[in-house]
């Protein structure tokens, strides 16, 4: 379980800490590994989109989207 930084991209998305990211872009990620390669190959102004389980939510209880342009 990661923080999310203040004044960060994430934050500015809405992740909060205790979110999983399940996907970026499509992309699956399984593990923080999975997050890290991803996150590596993104650039500055492009769209990223996340699918999110928010916090406390149970897999029957859905996901969101969380999207927006890198700085």
């Amino acid at each position: 379980m990661q923080d999310v930084k203040q004044g960060s991209f994430a934050e500015d998305l809405g992740l909060n800490r205790g979110d999983v990211i399940l996907e970026v872009n499509k992309q699956p990620v399984n593990s923080p590994d999975d997050f890290t390669k991803i996150e590596a190959s993104l650039k500055s102004g492009q769209d990223v989109v996340f699918l999110v389980r928010p916090r406390g939510a149970r897999t029957q209880d859905g996901t969101i989207f969380l999207a927006g342009t890198l700085p």
